[in-house]
């Protein structure tokens, strides 16, 4: 029933005028406005829903391997964290490949032989080299018997492979040990190579290749006894080896 404005006695009563109308654009606006407004609402709860999906995804997924920085198919079995005065080199291991000589250096590394000795030669474009000098330059006291050399066909001396030092005997090996600045396997360090019998790469740089690379770049000059210019001018020091869990990818 509609409302009815009091009139006059006497006077027929009359209904009261209807409320203005909203104007047209004013109407037309608020429709655009709520419309724009769900819109708003619906594409936030669908990015929402997505990220809340892919999140769920990525939480479900395994955490990534970790790879060794050069073409190399067998994996690392073992770490050893070398731990120098230019700074940390991870060293990964070739333990289903090189038992014996990854055997040999993990010894080494759980009695502290590796502590206090040096990178005592620098090849620039070669190879770095160390595992069997104190700091005064004198060969370190071998604690175990030289092994046989353990050369595995899956393993080359690639950029950044760690193989063993030895003398023209090819089971001579002990402790020291030598990092691959460059590709120096096929006609190199190979079997074939420089010496018909090779040199064993039982592990891998998998961390702190930037740091081989500045030891690399130290100034060198000559030993007493030897024409190679390859002896750091201040000693490069391992402070340290010890065994670590592998790194993170």
């Amino acid at each position: 029933m509609e409302a009815v404005t009091p009139q006059p006695v006497g006077m027929p009563q009359q209904p009261a005028p209807p409320p203005p109308a909203p104007l047209p654009d004013a109407k037309k606006g608020r429709s655009a406005r709520a419309f724009v407004a769900v819109a708003i609402a619906l594409i936030f709860l669908a990015g929402a829903g997505a990220a809340f999906y892919t999140g769920s995804l990525q939480s479900k997924q395994p955490a990534p391997v970790h790879k060794p920085p050069v073409d190399s198919t067998p994996y690392p079995t073992a770490w050893v964290n070398l731990n120098t005065s230019y700074g940390d080199i991870t060293i990964g291991l070739y333990g289903n490949e090189t038992p014996v000589t990854t055997g040999n250096f993990m010894n080494l590394t759980k009695t502290g032989f590796y502590t206090c000795t040096t990178f005592h030669r620098v090849v620039k474009g070669f190879v770095i080299q160390g595992g069997g000098y104190t700091l005064e330059n004198l060969a370190k006291p071998v604690p175990y018997p030289p092994i046989k050399l353990e050369i595995n066909s899956k393993l080359h001396n690639l950029r950044g492979t760690v193989s063993m030092a030895r003398t023209s005997d090819p089971d001579s090996a002990t402790t020291q040990f030598f990092i691959n600045l460059v590709d120096n396997s096929a006609g190199k360090l190979d079997p074939g190579g420089y010496s018909q019998e090779g040199y064993a790469v039982f592990g891998v740089v998998v961390k702190g290749m930037d740091v081989v690379d500045r030891i690399a770049q130290a100034p060198t000059g000559t030993a007493q006894g030897s024409s190679e210019r390859s002896l750091p001018d201040v000693p490069i020091i391992i402070n340290g080896a010890t065994t670590v869990p592998a790194p993170a990818g």
